[in-house]
């Protein structure tokens, strides 16, 4: 009989289970392009994020190189020769360079003492660039150092008995 269930296998041999029914199971062409076209905005968006955080990433790590780099160089100024006023320019590798600026510094209050300072105060700028000439990167480390000022007249102090 058409129109009634067989018992054996259920769903099967009812009239209204046809390819053609309300009760056919399946999504549409049209749902189809509706859920792809969704998950291409949706991996697009994640795509630009993702490229977004890679760049950052490898930003910071260009900036910690470059710091490494430029505290290293301070750390052992004046250790190997003295420290003067001037400028002096270097490569670190192939990438990063740098530029070194020193000049004296005195305070501000300190003009109007007669008396000179029984420290020297320098004024030492190092510049560590890297990145390509379209794109150049760079940082700035700024700071004062100090040394012993030579006694009156120039003579240094003897030292010991």
């Amino acid at each position: 009989m058409i129109g009634t269930r067989d018992s054996r296998r259920p769903g099967l041999g009812t009239r209204d289970s046809g390819p053609g029914s309300r009760h056919s199971r399946g999504f549409s062409l049209l749902e189809l392009v509706a859920a792809l076209a969704l998950f291409a905005l949706a991996s697009a968006a994640l795509y630009g994020t993702l490229a977004a955080s890679l760049h950052g990433g490898q930003r910071a790590a260009e900036v910690s190189t470059a710091t490494l780099w430029g505290e290293s160089l301070l750390d052992t100024l004046g250790m190997a020769a003295p420290l003067r006023p001037g400028v002096s320019e270097g490569r670190f590798d192939a990438r990063y360079r740098w530029r070194l600026t020193v000049a004296p510094w005195r305070p501000p209050d300190a003009a109007a003492s007669p008396l000179p300072p029984p420290v020297a105060l320098y004024r030492v700028q190092l510049d560590v660039s890297w990145g390509a000439a379209g794109s150049p990167q760079q940082i700035r480390f700024s700071t004062l150092r100090a040394l012993t000022a030579p006694a009156v007249g120039g003579a240094v102090p003897a030292s010991g008995p």
